[in-house]
């Protein structure tokens, strides 16, 4: 019966209390880091934001080199024939008038 009382609602209670306040009690020396761990964090975030602003601005690029490959594309076409000419000229009717 001693062992029905280790599993009741109060003892869980006061037990969790005391895993938790333990916790923190370890938790508290971890940060605290040493200079060196502190600067290789540092390094770590710097290095991580100069790769996600190269990805950002190879992501332009790209764009920006594909909206000209597609407007190259359509200039060729406008080039070619007759019947591409008209969706030219209406395309550049749309562009004069803000369409």
């Amino acid at each position: 019966s001693s062992s029905e009382s280790d599993y009741s609602d109060d003892d869980d209670s006061d037990d969790s209390a005391a895993a938790a306040a333990a916790r923190k009690k370890r938790a508290r020396p971890v940060k605290q880091l040493s200079e060196a761990v502190q600067r290789r964090r540092d390094e770590a975030r710097a290095e991580k934001a100069a790769k996600e602003a190269y990805i950002e601005q190879r992501q332009e690029e790209l764009r920006q080199d594909r909206a000209a490959q597609a407007k190259r594309r359509l200039d060729f076409l406008l080039k070619q024939s007759d019947i591409f000419s008209h969706f030219g000229s209406v395309k550049e009717d749309e562009t004069k008038l803000g369409l």
